[in-house]
């Protein structure tokens, strides 16, 4: 039976106990299957692209499209066959499509594991928060909303899911539930899997990221904590050797990162192998961004190198005494350096902060600074546009000075 099919007609024919095909009048190859027994459905059909036969194509229930919504993708299904689009074919990719689990187990923390450093807080942010709520979907069943869904409810409440095991992050203790930091950490490494499908595994049923629409958090925790003179002198003096210190090599170890501005697992997995001493020169394997890096070393750091104790009877430069290799954490002996200082709210990366200011007050550019603490991006050496302000307006200032006597009356 061919006519416009309405709403209206839809509940009749669900009610009637008669099995019926109607054929809508106005949109063709669109129409509706009641069955007699209170169930429908609407369909298209089509010819599939380089084939001559028709194929039938599922739209959906009729208890759960309403006429005008199945109209509409009836519409939009078949503008896609006009274009080349196969319905089936791409259902059937879907179906396919594996499971959000299945990829993070046997693609992505294969991949992290040769590729970066951090790769054990990416498992650990999938295993405790993304996995227990997306975990069991199909990649192409994600959406934008189910991805800000969980930020939010991170946001909120402090948990995306149910999470197995320990999460290496921890809930703002300012706020309910994660900071915006975190969450939007969340996006950002699902991003970059649904990246790496689409275009290195090429993994099918998927064409589109749902992460690269999501709404990041807006985040204002720029924390910079830049040391004077004095207060690295505080820390020298509160590090220097006592009876019963726990770890000695605390103080060369600060002093260390302060004259080279590296990171902290940098420096303590340092080798004497790597440092050209004759050259000024430290050639540093592997750095954060995945790149080595070849570090200039001033006089100072070699006059600090040569009063190790480690020299000769270790391959790393500042071993741990007990276990002969590097240290894992030396969290308790700079908490007590800083609390003797009175600097307890300055952390470990301020060091390194502090070997940036101490350039740029030297008069370096920001490209210089760039280089020293191997930025691999630019923008990130601009949270010290500041300390480079002040430095050319110093310099500005002092050079008018000395002119000023000739300021006409």
């Amino acid at each position: 039976m061919k006519e416009v099919i309405t709403q209206a007609l839809v509940d009749k024919l669900l009610k009637s106990t008669t099995r019926v095909e109607v054929w809508d009048t106005k949109l063709p190859n669109f129409y509706l299957q009641a069955r007699g027994s209170g169930t429908g459905t609407y369909y298209i059909r089509y010819t599939r692209p380089g084939a001559s036969e028709k194929t039938t194509f599922r739209l959906g229930a009729a208890a759960v499209l309403s006429t005008a919504d199945a109209r509409a993708l009836a519409q939009t299904t078949l503008a896609r066959v006009a274009m080349g689009s196969d319905p089936a074919d791409d259902k059937k990719r879907r179906k396919d499509c594996p499971t959000l689990q299945v990829v993070v187990d046997e693609y992505y923390i294969p991949h992290a594991k040769l590729t970066k450093k951090s790769w054990e807080t990416d498992e650990s942010l999938f295993r405790c928060h993304i996995l227990p709520k997306l975990g069991r979907k199909s990649l192409s069943a994600i959406t934008t909303s189910d991805i800000e869904g969980m930020m939010h409810s991170m946001r909120e409440s402090g948990k995306a899911g149910e999470p197995k095991g320990r999460a290496k992050t921890k809930p703002s203790p300012s706020a309910q539930g994660y900071a915006a930091a975190t969450c939007n950490r969340i996006s950002m490494l699902l991003r970059y899997l649904f990246n790496l499908v689409i275009e290195k595994w090429k993994i099918p049923g998927l064409s589109k990221n749902p992460a690269a629409a999501v709404k990041l958090f807006p985040v204002n925790n720029i924390r910079q904590v830049f040391l004077t003179r004095e207060e690295v002198g505080a820390l020298v003096k509160a590090g220097a050797p006592k009876p019963g210190q726990q770890n000695e090599q605390t103080l060369s170890i600060v002093m260390f990162l302060v004259l080279t501005g590296v990171r902290k697992a940098n420096a303590l997995q340092a080798k004497w192998s790597e440092i050209d001493e004759a050259r000024g020169l430290w050639n540093i394997p592997m750095t954060k961004s995945g790149k080595p890096q070849c570090l200039q070393l001033s006089n100072e750091v070699l006059k600090l190198l040569k009063g190790l104790s480690s020299r000769g009877k270790s391959e790393y430069l500042f071993p741990n005494p007990r276990t002969r290799e590097p240290f894992v954490s030396i969290y308790s002996s700079w908490n007590s350096m800083r609390t003797a200082a009175g600097l307890q709210k300055v952390r470990m990366h301020d060091l390194r902060h502090t070997f940036a200011s101490f350039l740029i007050n030297g008069g370096a550019s920001l490209f210089v600074v760039q280089r020293a603490l191997g930025h691999s991006n630019p923008n990130v050496t601009m949270r010290y546009t500041h300390l480079s302000d002040l430095t050319q307006r110093t310099a500005i200032q002092n050079a008018a000075t000395s002119l000023s006597g000739f300021l006409p009356a």
